[in-house]
């Protein structure tokens, strides 16, 4: 969290809703998606020449499936916009498979 930027935004095409400041993205993040340790693995990649991770969920069976990717923006030392984009289908667009 203290990688972000506070003028950071968080979007998530092609859903209208965006968060704009770090606590608005850290409010999201909190409610939704940091709600269970280990809910999440993410494995670092490259999009475009920026930084990205691929995203992959826990399930209720304990595996871990895809689940989308996030490109991020950088500017200094900080993370300032995280485009998320959820398509269990894009990992494999880097190479990676369905579970991890």
């Amino acid at each position: 969290m203290t990688l972000l930027h506070e003028d950071a935004v968080m979007e998530m095409p092609p859903y209208l809703t965006w968060f704009a400041g770090r606590a608005a993205v850290i409010g999201f993040l909190e409610r939704n998606c940091l709600t269970t340790p280990g809910g999440f693995r993410m494995v670092p990649v490259s999009a475009n020449g920026q930084p990205a991770v691929t995203v992959y969920e826990r399930e209720p069976d304990g595996a871990y499936r895809a689940h989308g990717v996030q490109v991020l923006t950088v500017r200094g030392r900080a993370i300032s916009r995280i485009d998320t984009f959820l398509d269990p289908g894009l990992p494999a667009a880097f190479g990676l498979p369905a579970t991890a």
